[in-house]
């Protein structure tokens, strides 16, 4: 003979209905049992039905959250986080260094996305940037500009550009590593420093050599020269720069005056003393 078992709590709601009142009112107790139905995707999220589970409160467990006979999965896992990197720190005038600056995704990204990048700490004129929006294509986890010093003529010593990214797109939010430093190492030093140059003498000696077998003497306007001793061959003074000069020979007895040699201008016994002479030689 089979048995017909009834589950212990159906009956005991079968019972409670059939010994309601009859005017008594329906109630739809806020702890039901429903089923979750199925998966419905759209964008980075995706939604989850389950059989069979409680509506009532919710249930929390590492990214996940089961509420309402639904598993919903925490939104922030589902976006990409981007850091920023260089291909090197450190780079020199005299090589024009090309460094690659890149921004890498911590997983593949849905749509174009794009961060801001800046430089900061250096003149512009230091550098070469090939763009400053950084454009992680669709599906890819990279994206690239490069970063170029420049050869310029200014003594400038060691410098460090600082690169930054921010304002990034909604597909992707910002990591802890936002920005890199890059050393430029200058290659143009100061000219050396030059010794003053030697102050220019402001006189010019004045010589007289006398020749032959005659005697006399020689004095100059203004004075200074005045060879007049007979046994005196030679005289010599000393007159400030650019003066106009005048020998004026005087023969002694029984001789006389024939003519002038020895540098240029003497010739004439005037002549002024100029910047480019060492000194004056006069024979007679």
């Amino acid at each position: 003979m089979m048995k017909i078992r009834v589950p212990i709590l159906l009956l005991a709601i079968l019972l409670g209905w059939l010994t309601r009142p009859a005017f008594a009112a329906y109630e739809l107790n806020w702890n039901t049992v429903d089923g979750g139905g199925e998966r419905s995707t759209g964008g980075n999220y995706t939604l989850e039905g389950s059989i069979g589970q409680h509506d009532a409160g919710t249930v929390n467990g590492g990214h996940y959250t089961l509420k309402g006979g639904f598993w919903i999965t925490n939104s922030s896992v589902l976006i990409p986080s981007v850091e920023l990197s260089v291909s090197t720190n450190v780079g020199t005038e005299a090589a024009i260094t090309a460094i690659t600056v890149i921004s890498t995704a911590s997983s593949a990204v849905t749509g174009e996305q794009t961060v801001n990048l800046a430089v900061t700490g250096v003149n512009t004129c230091d550098y070469n940037l090939s763009g400053t929006i950084i454009t992680i294509a669709d599906g890819q986890t990279t994206g690239i500009v490069t970063f170029t010093i420049v050869d310029d003529s200014d003594v400038e010593g060691t410098e460090t550009a600082t690169l930054t990214i921010s304002s990034h797109s909604a597909g992707i939010t910002l990591g802890s590593i936002t920005t890199q430093n890059v050393s430029i190492i200058d290659n143009d030093s100061a000219p050396p420093t030059s010794s003053p140059p030697r102050p220019k003498p402001i006189t010019r000696p004045l010589r007289i050599e006398i020749k032959g077998r005659g005697t006399g003497s020689v004095t100059s306007d203004p004075e200074g020269i005045d060879c007049s001793e007979e046994d005196e061959a030679v005289c010599k003074y000393t007159f400030p720069m650019n003066t106009e000069i005048t020998l004026t020979p005087q023969a002694g007895p029984n001789s006389e005056f024939d003519h002038w040699s020895g540098d240029r201008d003497c010739s004439g016994g005037q002549f002024v003393l100029e910047q480019s002479w060492v000194g004056m030689l006069c024979i007679l």
